[in-house]
């Protein structure tokens, strides 16, 4: 194995003593000033120590590109609980639904070319995550506090309300299956 740690700092030397025998190595960083009036200019101070949070996802699981009939757009958005019976914004552009206050993020489904595309034919489902953490906070709500709803739009610009989604424990599951047609 290569150790860098035993590797000369090329082009560096200690101070004194001829150039050939007093090379400078990683070892000899740790106490700088017991090599002469070394001393750093400044060093960076420690960072505090971050503290994060668990993201939260709206959840798609085990999409199954087979069985969808087109590709789809799913636009997030987060509501305090008890807004159950609110219905995000339904266009009519996307720059509109994503002014929304409660807009929450993005992800996509790519589908529809199941009798053509050969990958498509062979692949398993899959999740489709849509990081809702940043929303979440700036409404200060927890996701216990919360509930998502998703518009999903086609591939013809048509808006679909997908059904409601139920919370879990790591965050939100919203089923791609319950999509509706408003």
């Amino acid at each position: 194995t290569h150790d860098r740690y035993d590797e000369w700092l090329k082009p560096f030397y200690l101070p004194g003593g001829a150039r050939g025998n007093r090379k400078f190595y990683p070892r000899h960083t740790f106490d700088i000033a017991r090599y002469g009036d070394y001393v750093y200019d400044a060093l960076h101070l420690r960072p505090a120590q971050a503290m994060t949070e668990r993201p939260v996802y709206a959840v798609f699981e085990d999409v199954d590109i087979n069985a969808l009939p087109c590709s789809y757009t799913l636009h997030a958005f987060i509501y305090p609980t008890g807004a159950e019976a609110t219905t995000p914004p339904l266009g009519p552009t996307i720059a509109s639904i994503m002014d929304d206050p409660n807009y929450a993020g993005l992800g996509g489904v790519f589908a529809g070319k199941a009798d053509v595309c050969t990958n498509c034919q062979n692949s398993d489902p899959f999740d489709v995550r849509i990081d809702v953490s940043a929303r979440l906070k700036a409404l200060g709500l927890s996701a216990a506090d919360a509930v998502v709803k998703v518009v999903a739009v086609d591939e013809e610009e048509e808006y679909m309300a997908v059904g409601n989604p139920t919370t879990r424990a790591q965050g939100w599951r919203a089923v791609l299956r319950a999509v509706e047609r408003l």
